[in-house]
């Protein structure tokens, strides 16, 4: 229990740092355009017949790009940089959030959606929710959605990471995905924008990665519009993908890496056939159990006020958040939460009449939650964009946290502003709707069961509110299920760590397959999607992958990898270069090797060759 607890600490406390660390990098001097860093894509070009090597050196050059500002780039723009021997490069397609009150005022986070911070993407016709198109939401702002999801936050069910660790088969590294090794967290402070070694690009989206001869990824291609110049700027040992379920999987494709067959569909040049991506796209699926209440336990009134009265409630509550960070306008809008299992145990067959267990059970084991459940204040349609015209009544929304129901991510076009193609395929399974069915069977018997009974206004009847749940049939919840569910934020899974033969996109070291020089790091790397809120897997995962790429490169240590008479060793020099070494061993050396050796412990041994790369 006590790990559990540190591990929650630790990690909430980075998920606040990373909200912190985002704005502080939004009031930074320490943002370029796209024409201070990179070169011009038509200059390029001019100095390679080939179009894949070239690069300028300088400023035009970084040991890592990063591609995408959010969650995970801001862990990793910070503990790359920690390391003043290599110099690191952020290019976000958003702006700055300096200013932005939703960004930093946790109830009001909705005003970012459906606007010029948010990508404003939107699924194709969701064939079993009455071929409605469904809108998804992703922030595009430095800090990515840590910036707009309200800091809400958990981690999922211990379990979910030790299958993550189960489902590598063994491969290297698997090992070091299981939860115990979460444990480590850093803390991002304000004062990483004055290292020397990081810049950051606002306003840029990257539009392809660039691959040399051998498949290796030499940096990327962005620009900040649609027929505006392009440039360039390389990578000297990786490009780190970072730019969200929806945004990775689209670069790649653009790129030439994924199915060939959804390449050949846009005259995309193949650079790597690989079918995960863009595929096993996860969601959590929600739906929302709307109830009157009594006057006393609504809160509506500081968000959505309908006469002068309350327009001064929300006025006065900004003004004590602005002031304090207390009061109303400090809630998450969803502070009661709970997690349980319906598909089987106790609950689960009495919300359902004494009926058996769901067949399937995807979750990650039986400690683990197939539910959440969160109590709102509250009522809203269409993610709080739609009038919505009832007497004060509160919100119990329902999650199916394992969802079976799988989508994909492809491309509209070869065009790279060109909005992608989301189909999540949302209630495709049974599993999924019989899920739905209990937890909002489950959400009725709660607003029924004491303490919250007091609170339910018995005797108001409005066709917006659900007081009727409880007399539907199981067919007629299903039709209102498939009128009325909506996306939960958390898409993932899109370039898997798994197995290539098992799908995946990404080996145990979030290295692509298939190619040299690209990591992916990210929620699109989760093997199967986690039983929470995907902030806090994130963060870890960015945290892991840090530690990841400070081991593949070592400062002034030499790695072996092959023994003989003669030894042949990388060295990773200081400057951030990669030298290739043969040594000879002196008679006289009794030295053991091992994987690691530092320039003192080689001793005596003498260079009989030497190339640097």
């Amino acid at each position: 229990m006590s790990t559990n607890v540190d591990t929650a600490l630790a990690v909430g406390a980075a998920a606040i740092a990373v909200g912190t660390t985002a704005y502080a990098l939004s009031g930074s001097k320490t943002f370029y355009s796209a024409s201070q860093i990179g070169c011009r894509v038509d200059d390029v070009n001019r100095e390679s017949d080939q179009n894949k090597t070239s690069s300028t050196k300088g400023d035009r050059e970084f040991d890592f790009v990063i591609v995408g500002g959010g969650t995970a780039a801001m862990v990793l723009a910070n503990r790359l940089t920690e390391r003043n021997d290599v110099n690191v490069l952020l290019i976000e397609a958003g702006k700055s959030s300096k200013g932005v009150q939703a960004s930093q005022i946790p109830a009001v986070f909705f005003q970012l959606q459906r606007g010029p911070r948010d990508w404003s993407y939107w699924t194709v016709p969701q064939k079993e929710c009455h071929n409605r198109e469904l809108p998804w939401t992703r922030t595009k702002i430095l800090g990515g959605c840590s910036s707009g999801n309200a800091m809400m936050f958990n981690l999922g069910a211990p379990q979910d990471y030790d299958e993550w660790a189960q489902l590598q088969k063994g491969a290297d590294g698997a090992e070091g995905w299981a939860y115990k090794e979460f444990r480590k967290t850093a803390y991002l402070t304000p004062e990483v924008l004055a290292r020397p070694n990081l810049k950051v690009v606002c306003g840029a989206q990257v539009t392809k990665i660039r691959f040399s001869e051998a498949k290796r990824a030499v940096g990327v291609e962005f620009a900040e519009k649609k027929g505006g110049p392009v440039y360039f700027v390389g990578a000297k040992k990786e490009v780190i993908l970072s730019a969200g379920a929806i945004n990775t999987p689209q670069i790649l494709l653009l790129s030439g890496v994924g199915p060939s067959s959804e390449l050949a569909k846009h005259s995309i040049p193949v650079v790597q056939h690989l079918p995960g991506v863009g595929q096993s796209l996860a969601d959590h699926i929600v739906f929302n159990s709307c109830f009157p209440v009594r006057p006393s336990y609504y809160v509506g009134r500081y968000f959505v006020p309908k006469n002068v009265r309350e327009h001064l409630a929300m006025a006065g509550a900004i003004a004590q958040y602005l002031m304090k960070g207390t009061g109303p306008m400090a809630t998450n809008v969803q502070e009661c939460i709970a997690f349980t299992r319906v598909g089987d145990g106790e609950i689960g067959r009495k919300v359902d009449g004494g009926e058996g267990d769901v067949r399937e059970d995807s979750t990650s084991g039986k400690g683990a939650p197939d539910v959440e459940l969160m109590v709102t204040g509250m009522t809203w349609r269409d993610h709080g964009h739609k009038k919505f015209d009832a007497p004060a009544s509160m919100t119990i929304t329902t999650t199916v946290l394992r969802p079976t129901s799988k989508g994909t991510v492809t491309l509209k076009s070869a065009d790279p502003w060109d909005k992608p193609l989301i189909d999540p395929c949302y209630l495709t399974t049974k599993h999924d709707l019989d899920i739905l069915v209990r937890s909002v069977k489950l959400a009725y018997q709660l607003a029924n069961t004491e303490p919250l009974k007091s609170a339910v206004d018995q005797s108001v009847k409005h066709p917006l509110l659900d007081h009727a749940l409880g007399s539907k049939t199981n067919a007629e919840i299903e039709d209102v299920i498939r009128s009325r569910v909506e996306t939960g934020y958390h898409p993932s899974c899109t370039a898997r760590m798994a197995p290539l033969e098992d799908g995946g996109v990404v080996d145990a070291r979030l290295r692509a397959y298939g190619v040299q020089g690209l990591r992916v790091v990210d929620a699109s790397v989760q093997p199967e999607i986690v039983s929470g809120h995907t902030t806090g897997p994130t963060i870890a995962i960015a945290e892991k992958a840090a530690d990841l790429i400070k081991g593949d490169y070592p400062d002034g240590t030499y790695r072996v990898f092959e023994a003989g008479a003669d030894l042949a060793v990388e060295r990773f020099l200081g400057g951030g270069s990669l030298g290739l070494y043969l040594y000879l061993a002196p008679p006289s050396s009794s030295k053991s090797l091992t994987p690691r050796m530092t320039e003192e412990e080689f001793g005596d041994w003498s260079i009989i060759a030497a190339c640097q790369a």
